[in-house]
């Protein structure tokens, strides 16, 4: 067994990952982070593209080309980001019972 121990710390819990996030969204770059919170880069990745340390709560939805394409431009338009734009959408359609 090697004596040197693991170079990065382990992984994160959820509080630290929303710092990842919000670090990286305002322009740190991903080796700053990585190094910061002890972990690799490609984890800082992967907890930026919510493939790591999903909040609780979060609902994934797969959507066609067309459609996606539409609510990036609708969310360019209102100035707001795509996923919340989608949330709010799917929030308001549960309520209104349109399903």
């Amino acid at each position: 067994m090697d004596p040197r121990p693991h170079p990065f710390a382990g992984k994160p819990t959820l509080t630290p990952a929303a710092a990842v996030r919000r670090l990286r969204a305002g322009g740190a770059p991903l080796a700053e982070l990585a190094g910061r919170f002890g972990i690799a880069k490609s984890s800082v990745s992967a907890i930026v593209k919510y493939k790591a340390h999903e909040p609780p709560g979060t609902l994934r939805v797969a959507l066609p080309e067309f459609e996606r394409a539409l609510l990036d431009e609708i969310a360019e338009d209102e100035e707001v980001p795509a996923e919340r734009l989608a949330a709010d959408l799917l929030v308001s359609a549960l309520r209104s019972r349109v399903w």
